[in-house]
C-alpha cells in the first residue's frame, strides 16, 4: 500500500542507451531493460521535451517537482473516465523579444484514436455500450489554445496544464501540441 518513486539524472552525449534497472524487494528482484534515444536539440529552432504525465498534487516537500509544478508521475498511461490528467513539458529555442521576454502560442489537441482497420466500425446495432455513449452524450476531443508570455529571460519555459476527462468518451487517445513561437512565426 505504498507508493515508491525514484527520479534519476544523467548527463551524456546523444545517442541510443541500454538500460537496466533493477529493485531488491526481497524476496523479489524486479528487473526492466530497455532502450532509450536522447536526441540533441539544436539551438537555432524550438523544441519540446518529453511530455510526462500524472496526477495534479498540491507542491510539498515529499513530492518530486520541476519549476513550482506539482506533479506525480504515472508509470501507466492508462486514465479512467473522470480523472484529472496533469500534462507537463518544457520549451526550448523560443527567441527573445527586445524586452527578452519570450512569447509563443500552443495549441493543444486530444483526439481519440480510430480503431483499426480490422474492426468493424461502430454504429448502433443493438450494441449497449454503444447505446450508452450515445446517451452520455460525451466528445471524442477537445482542443485548448494559450497564448503565453514569460516577461522573464528565461531559455526554458515549464508549461503544465490539467485535463478533466469527464466529457471524454473512454477510449484510447493522442495528444498533439504544437507551439508557435510568436517573435519568429517559427
Amino acid at each position: 500500500d505504498t507508493l515508491w518513486m525514484a527520479v534519476n539524472s544523467l548527463k551524456t552525449l546523444p545517442g541510443t542507451y541500454y538500460y537496466v534497472l533493477r529493485m531488491d524487494l526481497a524476496p523479489v528482484h524486479p528487473v526492466i531493460r530497455n532502450s532509450m534515444n536522447i536526441m540533441q536539440f539544436t539551438a537555432d529552432s524550438i523544441n519540446l521535451s518529453g511530455i510526462i504525465f500524472g496526477h495534479p498534487l498540491d507542491i510539498d516537500k515529499t513530492i518530486p517537482n520541476r519549476s513550482a509544478e506539482g506533479l506525480l508521475p504515472r508509470p501507466s498511461l492508462i486514465f479512467t473516465t473522470g480523472e484529472v490528467v496533469s500534462v507537463y513539458f518544457e520549451i526550448y529555442g523560443l527567441k527573445p523579444n527586445r524586452d527578452g521576454g519570450r512569447e509563443y502560442r500552443e495549441v493543444i489537441t486530444v483526439s481519440k484514436v480510430s480503431p483499426s482497420d480490422s474492426e468493424e466500425d461502430e454504429n448502433f446495432s443493438g450494441n449497449a455500450e454503444t447505446l450508452k455513449r450515445w446517451t452520455e452524450n460525451r466528445s471524442n476531443s477537445r482542443i485548448f489554445s494559450f497564448d503565453r508570455s514569460s516577461g522573464d529571460q528565461q531559455k526554458i519555459i515549464s508549461e503544465h496544464f490539467n485535463i478533466d476527462t469527464s466529457d471524454l468518451e473512454a477510449g484510447s487517445y493522442s495528444l498533439h501540441l504544437e507551439v508557435e513561437d510568436k517573435n519568429t512565426g517559427e
